[in-house]
């Protein structure tokens, strides 16, 4: 079970549709991985932002998330509704790069 709180859930979304918007709403390891059991898409854009869980992660300077994602093939380039990278996004928040 997650330790995250997640989001209510909209009624009418899928199991996996579910947990790929909780999967962006977490830099929980442990939860990241709870929803990647539930099915989860590691690479969906947040409606509203465009942000992915990868953004989210190198926004607050999880590394552990980041190297979780980069490993479940999550594009290190992917752009947010932006045209921002993640690693663009860590720098704006003050990050260091990798």
């Amino acid at each position: 079970m997650a330790k995250t709180a997640l989001p209510i859930r909209p009624a009418g979304i899928s199991d996996r549709e579910y947990a790929s918007m909780c999967l962006v709403c977490t830099t929980n390891v442990e939860d990241m991985d709870y929803l990647l059991a539930q099915g989860a898409e590691v690479s969906v854009h947040e409606h509203g932002t465009g942000d992915t869980a990868l953004h989210k992660a190198a926004a607050e300077g999880k590394l552990p998330a980041v190297l979780w994602l980069l490993q479940h093939d999550v594009l290190w380039c992917i752009m947010n509704g932006k045209g921002q990278c993640p690693a663009e996004v860590a720098q704006m928040a003050g990050h260091m790069p990798c």
